[in-house]
């Protein structure tokens, strides 16, 4: 909106405000993943449900994914080496109300809801899927992490994880999922498919200490991200230790195990 004789108000006369641009909606993505074969993108978008994006440069005829229909869509993940199995995690449209996650096994083209849900209020947060496809980690918003090997119809705590963790999948072995808390320089890695967790000490090349948390610019500045096709290969996009939020995020590796 934009006015031309806000001065007017000093006068007590009003104001006139018109739309200068149309088609503008503010939307945030605020998770990708391209599968290795299908659709090139597959989005999470905040405020709608993320489309599958078979023509980048078209947008999705199919509009946003559903069912079930997302008032907001947190975290999308898919498989690596079965890339037509895709899940999303996000909140239900209150219009529509439903579960708050749903998969695809075919590529995005048509998704559906489990048959469960960790816990009735599970909502958001981020979802990792071993590179096989047969084991989802959902972590919800506040929540431990919950694990599923049948395609949601029933689900398990995973020990060993503090709450409200982003979990990262191995992009080769499917047993494999990682964890990182960053600012604490603790490093979780499970080896049986996310059932257990074991943590493990880590330290950046150039040093991160607590006493030095900046604050965030990026939803993923301290989000952990494992190579295609090498095993154990992690990846952070992080501030390099400094104090300031200016300096622009850089990649780090962070282990090989």
């Amino acid at each position: 909106m934009e006015t031309f004789n806000l001065t007017a108000m000093d006068a007590n006369q009003p104001t006139r405000w018109s739309v200068m641009a149309t088609g503008i909606e503010e939307t945030v993505p605020l998770d990708l993943c391209s599968p290795t074969k299908g659709a090139h993108l597959i989005s999470a978008v905040g405020d709608y449900g993320g489309f599958t994006h078979w023509d980048l440069d078209k947008p999705a005829p199919e509009g946003a994914n559903e069912p079930p229909i997302f008032n907001n869509t947190s975290g999308v993940a898919c498989a690596e080496n079965k890339p037509e199995v895709v899940v999303r995690v996000g909140v239900s449209s209150h219009h529509h109300p439903g579960f708050n996650i749903s998969y695809s096994l075919d590529s995005g083209r048509t998704w559906q809801p489990p048959a469960s849900m960790p816990q009735p209020d599970s909502r958001s947060g981020s979802i990792a899927v071993s590179a096989d496809g047969a084991t989802w980690v959902w972590t919800p918003q506040g929540s431990p992490a919950y694990v599923t090997r049948d395609n949601g119809a029933t689900w398990s705590q995973a020990q060993g994880i503090p709450s409200n963790m982003r979990l990262a999948a191995d992009r080769v072995n499917p047993h494999k999922f990682y964890g990182m808390s960053l600012f604490e320089g603790k490093l979780f890695l499970s080896t049986d498919g996310a059932a257990t967790f074991t943590e493990r000490a880590f330290t950046l090349p150039d040093g991160f200490a607590a006493a030095r948390r900046p604050r965030r610019q990026s939803r993923r500045a301290d989000h952990l991200y494992a190579t295609p096709g090498k095993e154990g290969d992690l990846w952070i996009a992080a501030f390099n230790g400094s104090t300031t939020p200016r300096i622009p995020a850089r990649p780090l590796p962070v282990w090989t195990v």
